[in-house]
């Protein structure tokens, strides 16, 4: 609906978030962690299509019904030291992604987008420039077809029940 007056609409600022986690999971410092299609955070198992972010400590909710505690995740873009298997110097540039929760990967089919390779320091060790939250788009275009209704309906509901966006 247009609007007739203005509407004071709140900043949500911050570079951290905190997520209700799936029962019966613990989250480790340091994981990447997705959003189920339910809404719950856990550490990211090649499943769900949500990047949260970086659990910021640990969380565990191995004996909790769903819910019952919250991860901290690091949201916004930053940088960070991260592992990656083969890394070269040639990889400077290159999109990272996770085939779980704390593995990275130059592979895109069926894994989670994370980042920019920003440099690389060593066998084995890069910079990456974390990307959570806002290559959702970016990643269904690269599938080659643009997101249906649906798919994009789907998304929505997504983030709202992962409480990062309202009706």
């Amino acid at each position: 609906m247009a609007l007739a007056k203005d509407v004071n609409l709140p900043i949500a600022d911050g570079s951290y978030a905190d997520h209700p986690v799936l029962n019966a999971v613990k989250i480790y410092e340091g994981a990447i962690v997705s959003i189920t299609a339910a809404g719950y955070a856990k550490g990211y198992a090649g499943t769900d299509v949500f990047f949260a972010g970086i659990a910021d400590r640990q969380a565990d909710n191995s004996a909790g019904a769903a819910g019952d505690i919250k991860v901290r995740v690091r949201r916004d873009i930053h940088t960070r030291v991260m592992d990656l298997s083969g890394a070269a110097l040639a990889d400077v540039g290159d999109a990272v992604y996770a085939s779980d929760d704390g593995t990275l990967t130059k592979t895109a089919t069926s894994n989670l987008y994370v980042g920019i390779i920003e440099a690389f320091l060593s066998t084995g060790k890069v910079l990456v420039r974390v990307e959570s939250q806002n290559r959702i788009a970016a990643a269904q275009a690269d599938s080659g077809a643009a997101p249906t209704q649906a798919e994009f309906n789907a998304l929505l509901a997504k983030l709202r029940a992962a409480a990062i966006m309202r009706t």
